[in-house]
């Protein structure tokens, strides 16, 4: 099996295998932005929620804060 592979890695052009290694670092990329997204997007949705709670509720009743 590892023989096919590097068989046809030796076969392929210069710009072929450029090409599969941009397409490779692309997707390695998008995968990490993929996470880091998924990581801080439910954090600044509650960020923005905490906030929203403190400017429209707290701060219109001062009584809560005490």
């Amino acid at each position: 099996m590892v023989e096919k592979i590097t068989g046809f890695w030796q076969e392929l052009t210069d710009g072929d295998r450029l090409l599969i290694k941009k397409i490779g670092v692309a997707s390695i990329a998008l995968y990490a932005l993929s996470q880091l997204v998924g990581f801080l997007l439910p954090v600044a949705i509650t960020a923005y929620a905490g906030y929203w709670v403190y400017k429209n509720v707290l701060t219109d009743n001062p009584r809560v804060m005490k």
